[in-house]
């Protein structure tokens, strides 16, 4: 987008960064108006040009607002420490003088920030910390260092190389929580949100749900007490039926699909029929061998 404006009365902020406003006139804030939300929470690639003198300056920063004045319509873009270092010293070029400005989004950044973790997955892992915390005793700052190196020390995961949790990759995020939620099943650790929703792959919630006998449907564990008769039995049910009168000792079900569920929930399946009670609870069979 390519626009005039002059630039406003600027900040320098505690940080070291800049609020830098450029206020664009009436007669021409209707087209910036317009296209200007398409630029909102991204990357941005802003250039200076001066009227006259032709002097150019490239700046990466983002859009922090805009509002609406008597006279003109008024940008205010965030540099960063470093950003606003380079250009403060070169600000009196483009001052109190017309500019063409045009704005960009910076594309190989956006896609950078696309591929890292999400403030979604980050919320999740810190959700379900704070239960293991609740029931372990030990703090959130010490759990996450030492369940980040289980995570790195598991060789089932992809996950190498030791990661922070500002900037990791999506997929590093989704192994992260998926290794969290295994470490709860495997220690009884209650969690407050049902684990289904912490998972963006429903086939790997379904997957962890059978390696630690969990119903998939309603979370209830697998802790039925054979001498007291009491507790409950997780069962492994099979998507496409074995059939009456097969030996399922011997009968090889390695390629069926699977999932495993209460005897409560078992019986709802087989009652309301798979594709009906799959569909309500948003779930599906998994290839599993044990």
């Amino acid at each position: 987008m390519e626009f005039p404006a002059e630039i406003g009365f600027y900040d320098i902020l505690k940080s070291g960064g800049m609020n830098l406003p450029l206020q664009i006139d009436n007669s021409h804030k209707k087209e910036v108006q317009k296209n200007i939300h398409n630029f909102s929470d991204k990357p941005l690639n802003l250039t200076l040009i001066a009227t006259g003198t032709g002097e150019t300056y490239k700046i990466n920063c983002i859009l922090k607002s805009r509002r609406k004045r008597a006279k003109f319509y008024r940008l205010v873009f965030y540099l960063d420490q470093e950003e606003a270092k380079l250009f403060e010293p070169n600000i009196y070029k483009f001052d109190e003088i017309d500019l063409t400005v045009k704005l960009n989004i910076d594309a190989d950044e956006q896609k950078k920030i696309l591929n890292q973790i999400s403030p979604e997955q980050r919320k999740k892992i810190y959700a379900i910390l704070h239960d293991i915390e609740r029931e372990t005793g030990q703090g959130v700052k010490s759990l996450k260092e030492t369940l980040k190196k289980g995570l790195v020390m598991d060789e089932s995961y992809q996950t190498a190389e030791l990661f922070s949790l500002s900037d990791c990759p999506k997929k590093t995020a989704s192994e992260f929580i998926e290794f969290l939620i295994d470490f709860c099943f495997k220690n009884s650790v209650p969690l407050k949100q049902h684990p289904k929703t912490m998972f963006d792959d429903i086939e790997r919630y379904v997957y962890i749900c059978l390696k630690n006998r969990i119903c998939s449907c309603c979370g209830a564990e697998n802790n039925y007490d054979k001498i007291t008769g009491t507790g409950t039995i997780v069962q492994v049910h099979h998507v496409q039926t074995i059939g009456m009168g097969v030996n399922r000792n011997k009968y090889d079900d390695s390629e069926h699909l699977k999932i495993s569920l209460c005897s409560i929930c078992h019986s709802k399946a087989h009652q309301e029929g798979w594709e009906t009670f799959s569909d309500k609870h948003h779930l599906k069979g998994v290839i599993y061998q044990e």
